[in-house]
């Protein structure tokens, strides 16, 4: 065991490089507004890998916007953030979750300045913030 020493790469597994395809793959359905293919790539994708964080955060955007079931987007939103805590698109839309349905603003903009932190020009979190 041990750390891996950073000259050495980290070849993801199959089931990484597929749970990619189907994320590529259900942003190009949620571009199209196909949102029930998109869905079913996103969950595709986090079979095969439950810690896809791209797929975690995105699906809860889908979850949120779409579906309207903030409790299963806050869940999403929560695996992203637990795996990549600097995530910045995670932090900013589960800042927006905080402060559009749960009314917690304090929650929100300390999200929002983690955001901030990470990426002082991060678009979504200054409009949002």
């Amino acid at each position: 065991a041990g750390g891996v020493r950073e000259s050495e790469r980290v070849v993801p597994s199959q089931d990484e490089q597929e749970a990619d395809v189907l994320f590529d793959e259900a942003a190009a359905h949620w571009e199209r507004g196909e949102y029930s293919q998109a869905e079913a790539k996103y969950k595709h994708a986090l079979r095969l890998d439950p810690n896809h964080v791209l797929s975690l955060c995105s699906y809860g955007v889908l979850l949120y916007d779409v579906r309207r079931d903030h409790e299963a987007a806050e869940k999403m939103y929560k695996r992203a953030l637990h795996l990549d805590p600097d995530n910045v698109n995670t932090l900013c839309n589960y800042g927006w979750l905080l402060h559009d349905v749960r009314r917690d603003h304090d929650g929100a903009e300390q999200l929002y300045k983690q955001a901030l932190w990470v990426d002082p020009n991060h678009v979504m979190t200054l409009c949002n913030y």
